[in-house]
């Protein structure tokens, strides 16, 4: 399915790309078609032939010949639809010289690849060219909307916050409750919850179990059937925070470094990077049109973990994501929760995240 859906995404690509194809590369009356002299080349005398009389070509003076993107591209194409994706491929690379970030080649190469059967060329360059194209429209929106973009951490901070209902209604919360729906890919479910209490207490366990684990933001507990266990585990201090470190972090030790603009699912974002007391780091990606944080890219030691907020609503005087899909690198099919319930300001006692008699 993953591959149905990419090859549907490069050939729609490849079509827009097409289309608003480099008019200026055809070649003047003054000059040579460097693609038809390689095209003849080719048809007389093999690809090894072709190469070599491009490399000639190369050398020459400047201006003695005309390297058009665009037909190179045709040429290459039309060897791909004539079962030539051999030849195709080494004509796109030639080409790929000329224009090392040219989206219309690279997407060309990508197509290549997958009639030849080779997948893990096809990914490599599908990937290059999405970030070839990603390029060019960020320059492109940059040039047009730069002066009205945040251009610090302090910045995207404040406008998520704004966004999400300020700052004073998060930090009126002293107290709060959520109850995630839990769905993976075998059909499992289950609710998640979890328990905050300002300044640092956090709980997370599945309801009706008798595990969870807890931590008073100085230490953190395992408990299974009532027998409380020290561990040293201090990603559970990092969830702690119910406003997720956006408020007071200098005093936590949480730090924020600006990144920048990016691209990211074709939309532009804000990039920044956090890094912990514990020197644990992320990345962060705000939606510029929305203010919210909506992907979170975090490393564990089976490898990064992808994070991405959909659906913020408000409840009661803040708005907070509805659905969080996380997928845990090649480990495992990604899994969604649900938020099913949210409660502010309910009295908790201690008692909940601290090991008895502590």
């Amino acid at each position: 399915m993953k591959k149905i859906i990419l090859t549907i995404t490069l050939f729609c690509l490849a079509a827009f790309l097409s289309a608003s194809a480099f008019a200026a590369n055809a070649p003047s009356s003054t000059q040579t078609s460097a693609a038809e002299i390689i095209k003849q080349t080719l048809a007389r005398e093999g690809i090894e032939k072709a190469k070599q009389v491009f490399a000639e070509m190369q050398k020459a003076p400047k201006g003695a010949y005309a390297f058009s993107e665009k037909e190179f591209l045709a040429l290459g194409d039309n060897l791909a639809k004539e079962d030539k994706t051999a030849e195709a491929i080494e004509i796109l690379h030639l080409c790929l010289e000329i224009f090392p970030d040219s989206p219309e080649i690279l997407s060309g190469l990508a197509r290549a690849y997958r009639s030849h059967g080779d997948d893990q060329s096809f990914y490599k360059y599908f990937r290059q060219m999405i970030a070839a194209r990603n390029k060019i429209q960020l320059k492109e929106y940059l040039g047009k909307n730069r002066d009205r973009l945040a251009s610090t951490a302090s910045e995207v901070i404040e406008k998520h916050l704004e966004a999400t209902g300020g700052e004073k209604a998060w930090r009126d919360i002293r107290t709060m409750v959520v109850k995630f729906t839990v769905h993976d890919t075998s059909g499992n479910s289950g609710v998640l919850v979890r328990y905050y209490k300002r300044p640092g207490f956090y709980r997370q366990g599945f309801e009706g179990s008798q595990g969870f684990h807890a931590t008073d933001g100085k230490k953190v507990w395992r408990v299974n059937n009532g027998e409380w266990q020290e561990i040293q585990e201090n990603s559970y201090m990092r969830m702690s925070s119910m406003d997720d470190w956006f408020i007071d972090h200098e005093s936590a030790g949480v730090k924020y470094d600006w990144i920048g603009v990016e691209l990211l699912n074709h939309a532009p974002v804000y990039h920044l990077q956090r890094t912990y007391w514990d020197k644990h780091r992320e990345d962060l990606y705000f939606s510029i049109k929305d203010g919210y944080l909506t992907e979170k890219l975090t490393p564990y030691n089976i490898g990064p973990t992808y994070f991405t907020f959909w659906d913020y609503r408000k409840i009661e005087s803040v708005l907070v994501p509805h659905v969080m899909i996380r997928n845990m690198g090649d480990m495992a099919p990604p899994h969604g929760l649900v938020l099913k319930e949210m409660q502010i300001n309910v009295p908790l006692a201690d008692s909940l995240f601290v090991k008895p008699g502590k």
